[in-house]
């Protein structure tokens, strides 16, 4: 079964649960991560040192309202304007999924 083959993995060392820490992050969202680690087979960690994956809370980037005013970007990539001038874009907490050509002029 899937379950046997995924402990199997993790018995040989090829598949490893995360090990996580969590820095300045509020406690209201600490809780909600603490459970979706755990649901994902993964554990919590009290130093950076014993962790595998670090979550740092960073209060101007992560401290935002539940409905964002305005859309944020970062530019990954630009074309020429001979070729079309578009610009590929990531889309600020969205999956890489959901990176996008746009047209350089729809960037500010």
């Amino acid at each position: 079964t899937l379950k046997s083959f995924e402990e199997s993995l993790i018995e040989k060392g090829f598949l490893k649960r995360p090990v996580m820490f969590f820095n300045k992050v509020p406690v209201k969202l600490f809780n909600k991560l603490v459970k979706i680690v755990g649901e994902h087979g993964g554990q919590i960690v009290n130093t950076e040192e014993a962790a595998t994956h670090i979550i740092e809370w960073n209060e101007e980037t992560d401290n935002f309202p539940e409905e964002l005013t305005e859309d944020y970007i970062r530019i990954l990539d630009r074309k020429a304007p001979e070729l079309g001038g578009a610009t590929f874009v990531h889309w600020w907490y969205y999956p890489d999924s959901y990176n996008e050509w746009i047209t350089s002029s729809d960037v500010s």
